[in-house]
């Protein structure tokens, strides 16, 4: 039966937000929104990015944030 479910749950990196920060720029999408820019505006992303990162950093270090994805189903009618 199709349906839909939205799904709200804390997404943890188990990394200082420096680490943190490497990461999400070294994925498709961090990749992809800084190739064409200059040296100067990634540094700029990389410090703000870290920064902002470093706020959800817990006690023991690891990086918490709040993610929701959605998960929707479909039938093809005969």
């Amino acid at each position: 039966m199709p349906g839909r479910l939205v799904i709200r749950r804390w997404w943890a990196v188990p990394t200082r937000a420096r680490a943190a920060t490497e990461f999400l720029l070294g994925t498709g999408p961090g990749r992809h929104l800084t190739e064409r820019a200059d040296a100067e505006t990634r540094a700029r992303v990389r410090r703000t990015l870290e920064d902002r990162l470093r706020t959800h950093e817990t006690a023991d270090g690891t990086v918490r944030l709040l993610s929701t994805c959605w998960l929707v189903t479909a039938d093809r009618p005969a």
